[in-house]
């Protein structure tokens, strides 16, 4: 039997997500997504060059804030902690 060490990388990277995908998983408009980003309730993307990303954990993590109603302040305070993580 050979022994296995555990990885000493993440096996998980996040994914590199555009507005259209990140919208969809939302389940709501490009409009009412960049809305909730004005009112910083959701992170602002990456930019590079013109195009715009988000990470894909930051969405995951929105998606479950969203689910569980977390408040307005709340929302406020996860976007800004996510976007001071990058």
């Amino acid at each position: 039997m050979q022994y296995q060490s555990k990885p000493t990388h993440p096996t998980h990277y996040p994914r590199l997500e555009r507005p259209r995908s990140v919208y969809t998983r939302l389940g709501i408009s490009r409009s009412y997504l960049y809305r909730k980003i004005s009112e910083g309730t959701f992170p602002k993307p990456i930019k590079s060059g013109s195009l715009s990303y988000w990470l894909s954990t930051e969405v995951d993590r929105m998606i479950v804030a969203i689910a569980r109603q977390a408040t307005t302040e709340e929302l406020i305070v996860l976007s800004c902690e996510l976007m001071n993580e990058r």
